[in-house]
Order: C-alpha cells, then sequence, then structure tokens
C-alpha cells in the first residue's frame, strides 16, 4: 500500500485519532499519577473500559469521545482539511526527514523484527506516538507504554 493510499483510509485516520486518545489518557494517567482503576474510580467506568482504551480496542461514539475527553479535563478539536492537502503536506514532510535522517539514527524502531519478536515485547500493546521534531513537524514512532497495574 502506497502512503497516499494510506492517507486516504478510514482506518488509517480510525487509528490515528485512537492513539492521540489513548495519548491523551496515558498523558492524564501520569499527570495525575493514577493506574488504571484510580482512572476508572473517576470517571465513574469499569476497568476494563479504561484497558480497552489503552489497548485500542475501543470503537468509541463521538459522544463518548467527548465525553472521555471532558471527564479528563480536555476537549476534542477535530478539524478538517483536504485529503490532497494532508498528501502534500506529507510528502514535504518526507522530503525534510529523508534529507537529514541523521538526526533519527539512533531510535531503534520497535517495529523492527529485532525487538519486536523478542519474547519480552510480544506481551505489551504497541502505541504510536507522535514526537515533536520542530515547530509543528511531527515524526511517529512505535513504542511500548508502560503503565501502573493495580
Amino acid at each position: 500500500m502506497t502512503r497516499e493510499k494510506l492517507l486516504r483510509s478510514s482506518t488509517y485516520w480510525f487509528e490515528f485519532e485512537q492513539n492521540e486518545l489513548f495519548r491523551q489518557v496515558y498523558q492524564y494517567m501520569a499527570e495525575e499519577n493514577i493506574n488504571q482503576t484510580e482512572l476508572a474510580k473517576r470517571l465513574n467506568v469499569s476497568k476494563g473500559y479504561i484497558s480497552q482504551i489503552l489497548k485500542g480496542n475501543f470503537n468509541y461514539t463521538l459522544k463518548k469521545l467527548i465525553d472521555l475527553c471532558l471527564a479528563i479535563g480536555i476537549v476534542p478539536h477535530i478539524g478538517y482539511k483536504k485529503v490532497e492537502d494532508i498528501i502534500n503536506e506529507d510528502v514535504d514532510l518526507k522530503a525534510y526527514y529523508d534529507s537529514d535522517i541523521s538526526m533519527f539514527s539512533k531510535i531503534i524502531p520497535i517495529n523492527s523484527s529485532s525487538i519486536k519478536d523478542t519474547p519480552y515485547f510480544q506481551d505489551f500493546p504497541l502505541q504510536q506516538i507522535q514526537l515533536p521534531v520542530d515547530g509543528d513537524n511531527f515524526i511517529t514512532t512505535t513504542v511500548i507504554p508502560t503503565l501502573k497495574q493495580a
């Protein structure tokens, strides 16, 4: 699948937003220094519900998305762009990274087989995050989140 086709895929955008929701919930938990059980109590939901969100198995309605965001002190801000604009921005960003890839030479991607296939890492849900590079530029990478267990 080409990058352009991926950017035109509803699955890509759904997973992108799922990952952003995960990042927001995880950040809230870290800032509040709470675990999944405490978050579930605060939100008046089951621990399983929180677990679904953190594992990326959460197919939320727009109302649930808004309720969850408000409960952790944020609001979803959905923006809309033309697909062609996103594709052009992506091409420009790729050219930027290709021109100076040396800045990322020490990053070991989790999705490389040498790491991902290690038995230790197979028990963790992989999550994609965006790391700021400069200004409005980001690089997306896959990480293994660590959470306090109840």
